[in-house]
C-alpha cells in the first residue's frame, strides 16, 4: 500500500476524518489534511521513503510583527524544543511549525501522534507568546 494510502487510512481509523490534497505531479508526493482539536494540520508525505512522517502547523503573520524578533524567536525554539522545527517565511507572511521524524513501522502509533499534535501547538504558543499573536493558516 502505498505510505499516502496507509497514512490516510491509519489517521481515519483514529477518527481525524483525513483528505487527500495534492500528490506531487512525478508522484513522489503528497499533501494530507486532517484536523485535531480545531486545528488544521498538514501531514507531508514522500511517498520513496514510507518510514519518514512530517506533519505541519502553519499561522499568517501580522502585520507589525519584527521579521529579526520572529527569527530570532524561531532560532530560540529550534534550539530547545525537541522534534519541532519553526521556519519563518517572511515572503509568504507566515510560520510553520514542522515535525519531522523517521519511524520504525510504516504508521505512527496513536501515541506518538497525539505526542506530535501536542508538540506543534505548544511550540506555536511560546513562539507567539513572546512575539506576535497571528491566525491560523488553514482553518
Amino acid at each position: 500500500m502505498k505510505p499516502s494510502k496507509r497514512l490516510m487510512k491509519f489517521l481515519s481509523d483514529e477518527g481525524y476524518r483525513p483528505s487527500l490534497e495534492q500528490e506531487g505531479d512525478d508522484a513522489s508526493s503528497a499533501v494530507i489534511r486532517f484536523k485535531s482539536e480545531g486545528r488544521t494540520f498538514l501531514a507531508l508525505v514522500d511517498l520513496s521513503d514510507p518510514l519518514y512522517l512530517h506533519i505541519e502547523l502553519g499561522f499568517s503573520l501580522p502585520e507589525g510583527c519584527d521579521l529579526a524578533m520572529l527569527i530570532s524567536a524561531a532560532n530560540d525554539l529550534n534550539q530547545s524544543r525537541k522534534v519541532v522545527k519553526t521556519i519563518v517565511d517572511a515572503e509568504n507572511k507566515v510560520v510553520e511549525f514542522h515535525a519531522e521524524l523517521f519511524l520504525a513501522d510504516e504508521a505512527p502509533d496513536a501515541a506518538l501522534l497525539q505526542r506530535i499534535l501536542g508538540a506543534l501547538p505548544a511550540a506555536a504558543e511560546e513562539f507567539f507568546e513572546r512575539r506576535c499573536k497571528a491566525p491560523e493558516l488553514n482553518a
